[in-house]
């Protein structure tokens, strides 16, 4: 049995295909300088800007992990549409859209398949929904 970690659109972060060994998000927040008279300028806040995700892990191709796994992430980012990411708790974390995969491979057996490959997918948050979706 293979359990989601994640599932971005079609694509499952599990054991089989990419497990992830690293998640770093962030927040980026704006706030504007108001000038005072006689004083310190005062910041406003503006609102929330972007929030980002990276996923990083190491698979080794034969055993855990696959590289066609990768090259999926790779095409589900060439078509230039937000993913719905569902946590493997089955909580839904809003469209989502992948601007960023990287792969790096080391130890290449004698046909040039390397054993080990690292990756790292990174996506950008697009919204709780898609406007005009199905029209």
């Amino acid at each position: 049995m293979s359990y989601t970690l994640l599932k971005l659109g079609d694509f499952i972060f599990s054991i089989k295909t990419a497990s992830y060994q690293k998640l770093r998000q962030q927040w980026q927040f704006t706030w504007a300088s108001q000038p005072i008279i006689g004083g310190y300028p005062q910041q406003q806040y503006t609102g929330e800007t972007v929030r980002t995700m990276a996923l990083s892990g190491t698979m080794y191709p034969g055993q855990y992990g696959s590289r066609d796994s990768l090259l999926h992430m790779v095409e589900l980012a060439g078509t230039g549409a937000p993913f719905i990411l569902v946590a493997g708790t089955g909580e839904i974390l809003g469209y989502w859209c992948i601007t960023q995969v990287s792969e790096s491979g080391t130890y290449p057996d004698k046909e040039g398949i390397c054993r080990k490959i690292e990756f790292s997918v990174s996506i950008t948050y697009y919204g709780d929904s898609i406007p005009n979706k199905g029209r």
